[in-house]
């Protein structure tokens, strides 16, 4: 990123005053519970951090094809379902941050098994077998009849059961495998001091 700072205009005439805005935004929608409004504002910062890394010399690319996909995907999402139901940022890396609220957690589950999963013959060699941390979301797609897998570790979610629309399945960008596994996680009660053991 000190590439960035020394050779990005972006960065140097626009990102440091939008990073200030978009944190006060941000703020006031978690303040206010707007998801809607967070959910726009941490897309939108996510999009210009990676503008500035490509606006770096040489370029920082740190999103893959799968990014994009999933990119696409949660806008696809937004727009079929009529309103914001899931959002993503990107730190400098490749992997993707979804943000939802808890009652849209076992739908969007159930969807990216279908659109980024595995078949579930398929094994990776990512996850370690026998860890009882480890979740499966077992879906069979009905648009190819295959079983597709999606590991997941954290929280645990209800088994989404309802029929899942057809031209919203046509309509979600798709990338067999392209998700290895999930970490669900929610928002906690914010940083504690916690007493240190070191002398």
């Amino acid at each position: 990123m000190q590439r960035t700072v020394n050779t990005s205009q972006l960065f140097q005439r626009a990102r440091c005053e939008s990073v200030k805005q978009h944190e006060l935004l941000l703020l006031s929608a978690l303040r206010d519970r707007n998801f809607d409004n967070f959910a726009r504002i941490a897309m939108q910062d996510s999009n210009q951090l990676h503008a500035v890394c490509l606006d770096t010399w040489p370029p920082c690319i740190f999103l893959t094809d799968v990014s994009l996909k999933i990119m696409n995907w949660v806008h696809a999402m937004n727009r079929c379902c009529g309103r914001t139901v899931v959002a993503y940022t990107f730190d400098a890396g490749p992997n993707a941050f979804l943000f939802a609220e808890e009652s849209n957690v076992s739908f969007l589950l159930h969807l990216l098994a279908l659109c980024f999963g595995t078949k579930s013959c398929e094994t990776t060699s990512e996850v370690p077998s026998g860890d009882s941390s480890i979740n499966h979301v077992h879906v069979t797609d009905p648009v190819d009849k295959m079983v597709k897998n999606l590991l997941f570790r954290g929280i645990k979610y209800p088994v989404y059961s309802m029929p899942i629309d057809m031209e919203l399945l046509k309509a979600l960008p798709r990338h067999e495998g392209g998700i290895l596994y999930v970490i669900s996680t929610e928002v906690g009660d914010g940083p504690r001091v916690l007493a240190s053991n070191l002398p």
